[in-house]
């Protein structure tokens, strides 16, 4: 199995990174320091991820609680705005968007700082302009747990946009680069990832940390005036 980025951490201006998959409750409790998470799904033999509470800067905590693996009560994915997309599809998502400035945000739902920026990607969500402003929700959590974590974290959480869920194991970090068109940025899986393109499609700004209360809102507004 290739080795894949687990989490990485920042401390004195240094990050650590492993290549190892880590157990996940492990993986949880380290978390809790961690700037980022890396793209990969929990260790093979892991339950869907357990209810996890955190702090968010916002008026809500965010909290993910998804049933227990296997359960026959999971809810339909099209009623929880949940579509699953396999490589093509991935590929033709920004496609669709055609002549709107673009926001990208890819996270998990084991993925703590994924967890507290949801309040902020809905405030965003709920107040942008839909005619000039696009917004693509990628989750990477892996095919296994698209039933049993990704639709229930949806519905927990009332999320107002369109949840699109990657239908291939291990995604990659270079190919959706690739497909996003990123490459330049370097990035390596780290999650959350989130980036702004342009109506042109060329990207302007990204981000591989949280995103804070009104930063989408201005780097948004600062790309509609540009033209």
């Amino acid at each position: 199995m290739r080795p894949s980025i687990a989490c990485i951490y920042h401390a004195a201006g240094a990050s650590l990174r492993w290549t190892e998959r880590l157990p996940l409750a492990f993986l949880i409790a380290l978390s809790l320091g961690f700037a980022g998470c890396g793209l990969s799904e929990p260790a093979e033999n892991a339950e869907p991820p357990l209810q996890t509470e955190v702090a968010a800067t916002s008026e809500s905590d965010a909290s993910v609680e998804p049933p227990e693996s296997g359960s026959s009560d999971a809810p339909d994915n099209e009623d929880a705005g949940v579509t699953r997309v396999d490589k093509a599809k991935a590929e033709t998502l920004l496609d669709e968007t055609g002549g709107k400035v673009l926001v990208v945000n890819l996270w998990a739902t084991w993925c703590l700082p994924c967890i507290a920026e949801m309040p902020h990607l809905t405030a965003f969500y709920n107040g942008m302009n839909s005619e000039s402003t696009a917004f693509l929700s990628l989750s990477a959590d892996g095919p296994r747990f698209i039933d049993d974590a990704v639709v229930p974290f949806v519905k927990e959480h009332n999320l107002p946009f369109p949840v699109y869920a990657l239908d291939f194991e291990d995604p990659d970090p270079l190919i959706l680069a690739g497909m996003l068109g990123v490459e330049e940025t370097g990035w390596d899986g780290a999650l959350p990832a989130t980036f702004l393109f342009n109506r042109e499609r060329k990207l302007v700004k990204h981000w591989f940390e949280e995103i804070k209360p009104g930063e989408l809102e201005a780097a948004v507004a600062e790309v509609l005036a540009a033209g």
